[in-house]
């Protein structure tokens, strides 16, 4: 089952039930920790391209910064981020605004002494107030994972059995 978290840029997607999985095949003297890490990045990878397919491109910086990391490791339990890389070229934040989109809201002049007395819509029209549109949600990334978390999991499954010769 999957569950939904806070992480890097989005989300942090994570995988309920694997350290079930990995109790049992230790009871059949199978070291599953020893491939957990890399079995869960090359996995990510079917999530990482879903979200680069279906990531909105205006100017391509996004779509380009799309990456994928190991954000936490213990035993028996590695998360992996998918998402905007932070430090990139493209704000990850910007990407929120994408996902969830914004909301309306009403600008006004403040009227005080030095402030701005009218807006410039424009060239001839002035007001004392404007409402600014929000953004329409156009969510790329949750649709990406619901999508892709099936096929993850059988790949999951699959991997293990061949790193394990099962």
């Amino acid at each position: 089952m999957a569950k939904r978290g806070r992480g890097r840029g989005i989300s942090k997607q994570t995988v309920v039930g694997t350290k079930d999985i990995l109790r049992e095949l230790n009871k059949f003297g199978i070291k599953a920790d020893d491939n957990l890490e890399e079995i869960t990045l090359e996995v990510s990878e079917i999530i990482r391209q879903a979200v680069v397919k279906r990531t909105p491109v205006r100017t391509g910086r996004l779509k380009r910064s799309i990456s994928k990391e190991v954000l936490e490791r213990k035993k028996g339990h590695v998360v992996v981020g998918v998402g905007p890389k932070p430090g990139a070229q493209v704000d990850s934040f910007y990407a929120l605004f994408l996902e969830f989109g914004t909301q309306s809201y009403e600008v006004t002049t403040t009227g005080r002494s030095g402030g701005a007395k009218a807006l410039k819509i424009d060239e001839n029209t002035y007001r004392s107030s404007a409402r600014v549109p929000g953004i329409t949600a156009r969510p790329f990334m949750r649709p990406a994972f619901d999508e892709n978390i099936d096929r993850a999991i059988a790949e999951v499954a699959q991997a293990f059995k061949q790193k394990m010769k099962l």
